[in-house]
């Protein structure tokens, strides 16, 4: 899976806020006895940890495919298709016999 930067750098910020929230609802749920607090917490670290998943696949396969790019390349640098015209190679020695 590959997300877009912006979508990607929305959802890595709501993934790093998620786990604050949780524990912030969780804290006045028992201050101000508010309803559902450990549940309402354990959905958020779930959502949290999908979130957590989900972008790092996307990060992979992003990495993989710059490497993949850099390769292909320094294959074709290196090793120039036969289409291509080679340049003759060039030591900078002169013959000086």
């Amino acid at each position: 899976m590959k997300l877009e930067n912006k979508l990607y750098d929305i959802l890595n910020k709501i993934q790093r806020w998620l786990p604050a929230v949780g524990v912030l609802y969780l804290a006045l749920c028992t201050i101000w006895n508010l309803p559902y607090g450990q549940q309402i917490n354990n959905t958020i670290i779930a959502i949290a940890t999908f979130l957590a998943a989900t972008l790092e696949i996307s990060t992979g396969v992003y990495h993989k495919d710059v490497s993949t790019e850099i390769l292909q390349q320094y294959v074709s640098d290196v090793f120039p298709s036969e289409d291509d015209e080679a340049e003759p190679f060039d030591s900078g020695e002169t013959d000086s016999e």
